[in-house]
């Protein structure tokens, strides 16, 4: 798997996540960062799901996320298929991400650059 993750700033020092593109669209809103597949449910309508490995489970809440950021992962992987399916963007491979982003916090999802924008 290549992968080109990296965290790049900006002209207005705006800090951005890098990763791959793996399903076209922005999103902006507040991210749930999952480590457990059974919290799942737990992940209200409108939210971004950020988790550190693409899980097959994901797909019972598809229908209600805006988003999906992954650090682990590529373009065709389950998290992509299924975002894919949706018509939700979605970032993969995306190193250092569960270190960068807290639960709740308002993300920018940018599936066509590969890009994750904190903006809280």
């Amino acid at each position: 798997m290549i992968n080109n993750a990296s965290v790049r700033t900006t002209e207005i020092e705006e800090v951005m996540l890098q990763g791959l593109a793996a399903s076209g669209g922005i999103a902006e809103g507040p991210c749930r960062v999952v480590t457990d597949v059974n919290h799942l449910p737990m992940v209200e309508e409108g939210a971004i799901l950020v988790f550190a490995t693409p899980a097959p489970q994901i797909a019972t809440i598809m229908k209600k996320l805006a988003g999906i950021v992954t650090e682990k992962g590529g373009r065709l992987g389950g998290a992509t298929y299924y975002a894919r399916e949706e018509g939700i963007p979605c970032v993969t491979a995306v190193n250092g991400l569960m270190d960068a982003i807290y639960d709740g916090q308002m993300i920018r999802v940018d599936g066509y650059e590969g890009t994750v924008t904190p903006l809280s």
